[in-house]
């Protein structure tokens, strides 16, 4: 596994930690990529920030190491500190791209993209998982030729999650982390605070962080959250 970015890792970086919602066909594809499946070796997913797309591609690279296949990450947010070429010259089974919809418009790097996805459709045996805020004929692509070239798999929306996948979502992750989360003080959570799952896990560490040691094991209540949170 080889890691480009400033990501950092934990147990919660897993597809078991991700509900799924209404995106069951977007995970059956990045499993499939994972496994070297064929119809799995382009795979574009875009969707706003806060729907969990980051944390789809660090279930991919998690997944990957479990399966003892070799994979690189390449955040895009953190272009400036690598060059193109490493991505042009990848050789690993699995090539992920967080935030290509960065590099729109960086001749280098949409060179370098044209490449690794010429090489994967012409049968390299590698598969390209690629995520961006945008589809791609929105990205603001210079080569209209790459717009083309990522469509060439599979695409998927990343669809937000309904109210009660959200209180999933809290439930799933208190629960990794040592906390009890109700589905009342949950609901409480995302009908008084931003809604994007970012702002909800964040809010969830803030609360984490202000639990007496000791006491992980006990329950969040309404008034702890409301006081910690200032809500």
């Amino acid at each position: 596994m080889q890691l480009v970015c400033d990501y950092e890792f934990s147990a919660e970086n897993t597809f078991a930690s991700f509900v799924a919602g209404g995106n069951s066909m977007l995970i059956t594809a990045l499993h499939g990529a994972v496994a070297g499946d064929p119809s799995s070796s382009i795979v574009y997913f875009y969707g706003d920030h806060g729907t969990g797309r980051t944390h789809l591609v660090k279930s991919v690279l998690r997944e990957c190491e479990d399966r003892r296949r070799s994979a690189v990450l390449i955040s895009m947010t953190d272009r400036f500190r690598i060059s193109p070429k490493m991505l042009s010259r990848a050789k690993e089974d699995v090539i992920l791209i967080d935030d290509v919809d960065q590099v729109a418009g960086d001749t280098e790097w949409e060179n370098a993209i044209y490449e690794i996805v010429n090489s994967v459709k012409n049968g390299s045996g590698q598969r390209l998982v690629v995520s961006s805020l945008t589809r791609q004929a929105d990205s603001g692509f210079s080569r209209k030729d790459i717009v083309t070239r990522l469509s060439w798999g599979v695409t998927f929306h990343v669809e937000e999650l309904s109210d009660d996948d959200k209180i999933r979502a809290l439930e799933l992750r208190a629960g990794l982390r040592g906390m009890k989360l109700t589905d009342e003080t949950a609901r409480f959570m995302i009908t008084r605070l931003p809604r994007s799952m970012t702002d909800l896990m964040s809010s969830l560490a803030l609360l984490e962080h202000s639990l007496e040691d000791g006491h992980r094991l006990s329950y969040l209540t309404i008034p702890f959250v409301k006081k910690v949170l200032g809500i």
